[in-house]
């Protein structure tokens, strides 16, 4: 969606943080690829719900189970 959007979305960025348009052009390709790196790592962490755990006796099961538990309240900072 932002890379289809990239020119209103630069646009905007622009007229908001007072940048050149081309420099807020190449932000938008920026956040484009940060969605696309971090939808990927959990493309990944979906693949690897209920992988297998060997385990050095076969008469045991172990299975690796990610589960979220909740709301995590995180500061970090803005430039």
């Amino acid at each position: 969606m932002v890379v289809e959007r990239k020119d209103h979305l630069a646009k905007l960025e622009s007229l908001d943080c007072r940048k050149p348009l081309d420099e807020a052009a190449w932000d938008m390709d920026d956040v484009a690829g940060c969605f696309e790196f971090y939808a990927g790592l959990a493309k990944n962490l979906d693949a690897k719900q209920k992988a297998r755990v060997s385990l050095p006796m076969e008469t045991f099961k172990s299975y690796v189970l990610n589960e979220s538990i909740g709301v995590v309240g995180l500061i970090t900072p803005w430039n």
